[in-house]
């Protein structure tokens, strides 16, 4: 006997977006990525998208396994915008982990379970499923992989990172930044707190005169004069100079943090596992010694 289960392109869609949409959010918790919810959607939408693939005639395996991480680098780069290569393969690489981890818990559900209907093509799978049971089961998942990503090796155990974002004249960025707790460096002369991000973020901030001063150390021939400073550094290993130059504020977001007037400097290399731009003096977080912060008692949007 021949069983024919019809396929809904509506309920299709809606399921894969449902699901892609909290795969996503995995990654994103995974990997501590700041972003805007519009884009987890965005990524969630791509995925429901290429789940039509389940009506075209069947397709050869080899070309299945191209089609799937074509569509999967294409969801990883609508929904997070990766700049580097290195961001990229991370966040290619924890999507294809959840959805495993996502597949195997719901291959144990459904087996518990034993629900009937389920239609498999193109490695499209559409459930006939109650849509309470699918939403159930897809919050289990998510808080099964959350929990075990909370409990797995972190980049950086004794730090945290932060979203961020500062603030100079009519420019503003928002960034992953990292804590760094070792990191209390302050102007000797005003005593401002001293924050270091990689030239990406320099760039968004700054005029062209205080871009140079960043580059080659020429004194900006205007107003930002003022506003540079040379910060003489002492290390275990080394010593030297970093430039940096005021910035109007940088508002930690989690915290409802705003610290006014803080000198920013750029970072000699690109920090190297491209989960955060900005690396945070300890003292903004601690609100040591410093007479420019102030608690925001509403989040700051900027």
């Amino acid at each position: 006997m021949v069983i024919v289960l019809t396929v809904y392109v509506d309920v299709l869609i809606a399921i894969n977006i449902f699901v892609n949409f909290f795969l996503l959010l995995c990654v994103k918790g995974i990997l501590k990525i700041n972003l805007k919810k519009y884009r987890l959607f965005l990524g969630a939408l791509a995925g429901g998208v290429y789940s039509l693939v389940i009506f075209l005639p069947e397709i050869p395996d080899i070309l299945t396994f191209l089609m799937n991480i074509t569509a999967s680098l294409l969801i990883v780069i609508i929904t997070f915008k990766p700049t580097k290569l290195k961001l990229l393969l991370k966040c290619f690489t924890a999507f294809f982990g959840v959805n495993f981890a996502f597949a195997g818990i719901m291959l144990a559900l459904w087996l518990a379970f034993k629900p009937s209907g389920m239609i498999y093509n193109n490695s499209v799978v559409y459930f006939n499923i109650d849509i309470k049971v699918l939403i159930i089961s897809t919050v289990v998942c998510y808080f099964t992989i959350t929990m075990i990503s909370k409990f797995s090796k972190r980049s950086a155990p004794d730090n945290k990172i932060y979203s961020v974002t500062l603030f100079n004249k009519n420019k503003t960025v928002t960034v992953n930044a990292l804590l760094d707790t070792g990191n209390t460096l302050r102007d000797c002369f005003t005593g401002k707190p001293v924050i270091i991000a990689e030239k990406c973020v320099i760039d968004k901030l700054f005029d062209k005169s205080v871009l140079e001063f960043f580059e080659n150390g020429e004194i900006p021939d205007s107003e930002d004069r003022n506003r540079v400073r040379i910060i003489p550094v002492n290390t275990v290993s080394d010593k030297g100079v970093l430039r940096a130059s005021v910035i109007d504020g940088i508002t930690v977001n989690e915290k409802n943090i705003t610290v006014n007037n803080v000198l920013l400097s750029q970072s000699k290399n690109s920090f190297q596992n491209g989960e955060y731009s900005v690396l945070l003096n300890n003292d903004i977080i601690n609100e040591r010694g410093n007479d420019n912060v102030k608690t925001i008692l509403k989040k700051t949007d900027l």
